[in-house]
Order: structure tokens, then C-alpha cells, then sequence
């Protein structure tokens, strides 16, 4: 089993990637990287590009295979998304 999740803020990107089974999970990759002031605000993307740059280089430099991402919103309404394609909406 494998897991990544995100966390978006203005200026920040946080990824965290789990593996391991039910009964034993491990932290992966735990990472953060910087995004230029005010990417998202009031939790929209302001340049899409500049965004999804961000992602492929830390799925690239921390070889994160997984594609699935989870996201947890405010409302705690789950969202998964895979790069490249576009976004569905599950709970």
C-alpha cells in the first residue's frame, strides 16, 4: 500500500508520501517546497503552471511513483487527483 498527500497554502507545498500495509506505515518522503507568494489564495490557484512545475520537480527529485494524491479540504471533503489529467471527486 502507498499513499501521498498534499498540502497547499499561498506560498508553501508539503508532500507526504506513505508506504507499508494496514498494520505498518511508514513516512517515505516528507517534503516541503516553496511556492511564489500568493500562488493560491483563498484556495485558488492563481497560476496553474507555476503549480504544477512545483509538483513534477518534487515527484521527480524525491521519485514519488504514486500518482494518486489526496488532499483534505477545510470541510474535510476528500479529492483525489492524478497528475496530469483532471480532478474527481470521491468521499
Amino acid at each position: 500500500m502507498s499513499a501521498v498527500g498534499i498540502n497547499l497554502s499561498s506560498s508553501k507545498i508539503s508532500v507526504i508520501e506513505l508506504a507499508g500495509s494496514r498494520k505498518d506505515i511508514i513516512i517515505k518522503n516528507m517534503v516541503k517546497a516553496e511556492l511564489p507568494s500568493n500562488s493560491i489564495i483563498k484556495g485558488e490557484v492563481q497560476n496553474p503552471i507555476i503549480l504544477a512545475n512545483g509538483l513534477k520537480e518534487i515527484w521527480k527529485k524525491y521519485k514519488i511513483s504514486d500518482r494518486k494524491v489526496m488532499i483534505l479540504k477545510k470541510k474535510l471533503t476528500s479529492w483525489m487527483i492524478r497528475l496530469g489529467t483532471h480532478l474527481n471527486h470521491f468521499t
